[in-house]
């Protein structure tokens, strides 16, 4: 869009001079957001590090937006986010939390009655691990209502000392963990289903522009975008 809007205006004027500064400007801002290394740079600060984390926690919270349900097939489909859960799993079996605390309802407003909570809950159970130790908040519909719901959750089920580890994905952790500190919520992040490799910092990388870099700079504005209008609303 930042590049055909400069150029869609460059026919409307009839001034040469003027044309050829905006398709210039376009062509600069391609080159620029069409940069892998460029995007690669951004979103590695966007999506932060992991602290090492040790000890036994309480819970590991798990937020959602890692799958569907499919009414055509009556599968419930995960995608690429799912990592959350693998990592929730894998802390589990290894004795490193001892609950799995699944966060999510239905985004979609034409879907409520299909709760994501509920199909991983059900899915977990046959992965036995015991239904006791999976606890399910499935009203939630956004980040916010994340934190709101979940901290309730946790306020009734825990003693105020209790540790929690907050799983989601690295570029999401900065509006969750804010979202969850706000709820008075004491927590510990892992970050998983990061972006940036070894492999984004190669000689063609920097030198040729790339579509997927244009994507990761959609995604990266949409984070911050989330970001800037929940410090709007008092979210964080």
């Amino acid at each position: 869009m930042w590049v055909v809007i400069p150029v869609a205006i460059s026919f409307f004027i009839k001034h040469q001079i003027w044309q050829r500064r905006l398709r210039i400007t376009a062509a600069i801002i391609f080159l620029i957001f069409s940069n892998n290394f460029l995007a690669s740079e951004a979103l590695k600060y966007w999506e932060g590090e992991n602290e090492d984390i040790s000890g036994t926690y309480e819970g590991a919270i798990v937020l959602g937006g890692y799958g569907n349900w499919n009414n055509l097939h009556h599968t419930f489909n995960f995608n690429e986010s799912s990592d959350r859960l693998l990592y929730a799993f894998k802390l589990y079996r290894n004795q490193e939390v001892r609950k799995i605390i699944l966060t999510g309802g239905s985004g979609m407003i034409t879907k409520q009655r299909e709760k994501e909570s509920r199909f991983v809950r059900d899915y977990l159970n046959h992965l036995c691990i015991y239904p006791e130790d999976i606890l399910v908040e499935d009203e939630s519909r956004n980040t916010f209502e994340n934190a709101v719901n979940t901290a309730k959750l946790l306020r009734e089920r825990f003693p105020i000392d209790s540790r929690f580890l907050l799983i989601t994905t690295a570029s999401h952790m900065r509006r969750a963990k804010a979202c969850f500190e706000k709820q008075g919520v004491v927590i510990e992040c892992l970050r998983v289903d990061f972006q940036v490799d070894d492999d984004d910092y190669t000689l063609s990388t920097i030198l040729i522009p790339s579509l997927s870099a244009l994507q990761t700079w959609r995604m990266l504005f949409k984070e911050m975008l989330g970001y800037r209008i929940y410090q709007i609303n008092g979210y964080l």
